[in-house]
């Protein structure tokens, strides 16, 4: 039988798996779940929308320039991470870009 704490472990792996959109009935235990491109977890729906806030299509070719490698890096993040503090550093991220593109306006005369 198990230890009530390897049972607590157990849950908070599958509270976690359900809070990404995994299917509880896929994980049996903790061991089962390998982390590869066909098993990853959905990206979390917050995470998606944080992310569109990176979007640089809308803006001139010149800040597209400035704006792209923080796209880019928010992107290979979100792939790899998750979780508050991933949340936390987007959004830090995001208020970097925004600075830095303001940075990069042409000046009025």
């Amino acid at each position: 039988m198990a230890r009530p704490r390897e049972l607590l472990g157990l849950r908070r792996f599958h509270m976690r798996a359900m809070h990404h959109d995994v299917p509880l009935q896929t994980i049996t235990n903790k061991r089962d779940m390998k982390m590869d491109e066909t098993t990853k977890p959905a990206m979390h729906p917050a995470t998606k929308e944080m992310l569109e806030n990176f979007d640089y299509d809308h803006l001139p070719p010149a800040l597209q320039a400035v704006s792209k490698p923080f796209h880019d890096l928010a992107h290979d993040v979100a792939s790899k991470y998750s979780g508050a503090e991933l949340t936390a550093g987007l959004r830090k991220l995001l208020e970097s870009k925004d600075c830095v593109v303001r940075a990069a306006r042409p000046k009025k005369a």
